[in-house]
């Protein structure tokens, strides 16, 4: 059972912990001072206030708040003298908790996963998410979930402590990825800019709000998003239609020159290219008209 406390244990504050049990969590700081010692567990230290120095194999590591150190078995491990202001929490895992439940969750993560084999590629993992973030809400849950005696059950902290590295994963994923330079960095921006503006953007306008060549602008648009910049923007042009025509009581001709398309065939041959309906056969479909008449019936 997780909610068993066992004893501390003064000659090794930390191997004495999970004797009995894959699960536990130890409250670090305020004054504490945890000697140097080689463990046999998984442990994952989280700061919530001030900072922790630690030592892992002779490597001098520094905690802030909103981070987690992940630390593989079979290392030293050593945390200096902490302040009155600091505060963290040690999880300490034992492998009989991977053995099959956990680990089978745990080992798909990419950046977590591995840390928790037999042969991680690394003594320690450190990860920061940052406070406030959705890892340290899923953090401090998972510890009101554990330190609350009316709140607490195993599932749910299990589940908790589970959600908490999942989301460490994903940050520790996301800033291992280069960053994005020059256009792709915007890409995003250019994309909206064309959304907002298709009645009436074109190809050498968005360039110029950009500050690139239109040939560049053009050829990136088709790479990132597989169409020219002239079916890209039509779809929105079709897309913000057909909310018209389910929206409105607009005629089809007026929808057309308000996005842009002044050609009455050519909006017809879109939008039938788009849904594979007519314009009049979409509103009667979906339009305000045909939904009422819905709930009549």
């Amino acid at each position: 059972m997780y909610s068993v406390r066992p004893p501390f244990n003064a000659a090794n504050p930390n191997n004495g912990l999970i004797e009995e049990i894959p699960f536990y969590i130890a409250k670090n700081g305020r004054l504490n001072e945890n000697p140097a010692h080689f463990q046999e567990y998984y442990e994952a230290i989280y700061v919530l206030e001030g900072s922790l120095t630690h030592e892992v194999n002779g490597a001098v590591v520094i905690q802030k708040p909103g981070t987690l150190l992940i630390l593989t078995g079979g290392v030293y491990h050593k945390i200096h003298t902490c302040g009155h202001e600091d505060i963290a929490v040690s999880i300490f895992i034992d492998e009989k908790m991977l053995i099959p439940k956990f680990y089978q969750r745990i080992s798909p993560l990419q950046m977590v996963g591995p840390m928790f084999q037999k042969h991680a590629p690394s003594d320690y993992l450190l990860i920061d998410f940052g406070v406030e973030s959705t890892t340290d809400i899923y953090g401090k849950l998972m510890l009101c979930s554990y330190f609350d005696p009316s709140a607490h059950s195993d599932q749910s902290t299990e589940l908790l402590l589970l959600l908490f590295f999942t989301e460490a994963d994903s940050t520790l994923l996301q800033q291992s990825r280069p960053a994005k330079l020059g256009i792709d960095a915007q890409l995003d921006q250019i994309s909206r800019y064309i959304q907002s503006n298709c009645a009436a953007v074109t190809l050498e306008e968005t360039a110029k709000q950009f500050g690139y060549a239109p040939s560049y602008l053009s050829t990136t648009i088709r790479q990132e998003f597989g169409m020219s910049f002239t079916r890209f923007r039509n779809h929105h042009r079709i897309l913000m239609a057909a909310a018209l025509l389910c929206g409105t009581e607009r005629s089809i001709i007026e929808i057309a020159a308000e996005v842009g398309i002044l050609t009455l065939s050519h909006f017809y041959q879109l939008f039938e290219k788009e849904f594979h309906l007519t314009p009049s056969a979409y509103r009667e479909k979906y339009g305000v008209h045909s939904q009422k008449a819905e709930i009549k019936k």
